[in-house]
């Protein structure tokens, strides 16, 4: 289920657009914590194949409230916003850095992406405490999202001439380099162009004036000399002597993370073969029409057409067919999540019928509360306008056109469940 629109009300629920003189910092705060808080469930979601969490409504929404609390001159709502960024990086990517398809299908790059300039302004800004926990932030983004954007950003800031004269952000650049080539597992897939880029960082690090970015530096070109060797002697020939020479007397042995084993091949799930029916998602159940491995993801997956039509497609995922069945009675889901019905329920004729009714009954109760949100924030428009006696005759007015579209909608969902 999307809750990219939850996203848009904690946003309108923080009043960040109010840059006046008396807004109201404590609503700010309040609402990124309530944002943590939801992407703490997310990152607790287990793979399914629902549609995504988030989507480019719910980035487009946090875009301005975000560089607005990293730029702000208070450290804790600069804090909340770092910790919010950590926890959409972590909660939807996995171990691999690769996006988790169920929780954001662009593992939230375009949030990160946009928030990457405000972070190193922050390790530049001369604020200690907001320079660490900006340090901080980059560091988990780094090893959560592995997104290439970020080899851009380092070798933007690694040049005393891009950088200018900030030596902690040298520094940091240094350790996230570092970071990069020592964690990510497909580094050596990165692309030319950050390829050059990040050697030209490690090459321009190797000569800064801060010991301790030279230091970091050093040990980058160690890890990066594991990994593109050619490229390593080509930055020993062109540093400073003195240096080319400190480099082969300090040459170690980087330590690197074993490359895991590739993962054995999918063994078909017992108990589910074509045709059985079953249940999925909690409470739907369907017809097994596939069962085998996919092109959007790795495993075996068990491939369903529902009874209701609450699925996602009609079989064709990406532009590939894997089973015939309706419009929206298609769905996708690990054999764990498939539980096999037991003989009498699976034969009734009337689980069919019942799903659709469920289906209707859901459609209907999502209507109600629509109607009634909508209402409510009309009676409270009200009484914030008018808090006197006029608002009690307000609230009754409200109150009065609330009734008849509630009560229709009540009445329809009664006259549904009689049927």
């Amino acid at each position: 289920m999307s809750c990219s629109h939850v996203v848009a009300d904690e946003v309108a629920r923080g009043n960040f657009e109010d840059t006046g003189p008396d807004r109201d910092w404590g609503d700010r705060n309040e609402a990124l914590l309530a944002l943590q808080r939801l992407f703490d469930e997310a990152a607790r979601i287990e793979e399914n194949d629902d549609e995504a969490m988030f989507d480019a409504e719910a980035w487009r929404a946090l875009r301005l409230p975000l560089q607005q609390c990293l730029r702000d001159p208070r450290s804790h709502l600069v804090r909340e916003a770092c910790g919010l960024l950590a926890k959409i990086a972590h909660a939807c990517n996995d171990e691999r850095g690769l996006p988790k398809q169920w929780v954001s299908r662009d593992g939230g790059r375009p949030c990160l992406r946009d928030a990457t300039p405000a972070l190193f302004e922050l390790l530049g800004s001369g604020n200690k405490l907001n320079g660490r926990v900006a340090d901080d932030c980059l560091v988990s983004v780094i090893d959560s999202t592995r997104s290439k954007h970020l080899v851009g950003a380092v070798f933007e800031h690694a040049s005393v001439k891009r950088a200018g004269k900030a030596p902690f952000v040298r520094e940091c650049c240094a350790a996230y380099a570092l970071q990069i080539l020592r964690t990510w597992d497909d580094v050596s897939r990165l692309g030319d162009n950050e390829v050059r880029q990040l050697c030209a960082a490690v090459s321009d690090l190797l000569e800064d004036p801060a010991e301790r970015a030279r230091a970091a530096a050093r040990d980058a070109y160690h890890a990066l000399a594991e990994v593109w060797p050619d490229r390593a002697s080509e930055i020993s020939r062109d540093v400073d002597p003195k240096i080319a020479r400190l480099l082969l007397s300090s040459n170690v042995v980087v330590e690197r993370p074993p490359t895991p084993p590739p993962p054995p091949p999918p063994e078909p799930p017992s108990g589910v073969a074509e045709g059985t029916r079953v249940r999925v998602l909690k409470n739907r159940t369907g017809t097994v029409r596939f069962i085998g491995e996919t092109a959007f993801s790795s495993g075996a997956w068990v491939g369903v057409e529902l009874d209701a039509p609450d699925g996602k497609h009609d079989g064709v995922v990406d532009g590939k067919r894997y089973f015939e069945c309706g419009a929206n009675r298609g769905v996708f889901v690990r054999a764990s999540q498939a539980q096999t019905l037991s003989e009498d329920v699976a034969q009734s004729s009337e689980l069919p019928r019942a799903a659709l009714l469920c289906h209707a009954h859901k459609h209907l109760l999502r209507d109600l509360m629509r109607e009634l949100q909508a209402q409510l924030g009309a009676v409270g428009a009200y009484e914030k306008r008018s808090p006197s006696i006029e608002a009690a005759a307000a609230y009754r007015v409200a109150a009065e056109q609330a009734a008849p579209p509630l009560v229709e909608l009540l009445a329809a969902y009664e006259l549904r469940v009689a049927e």
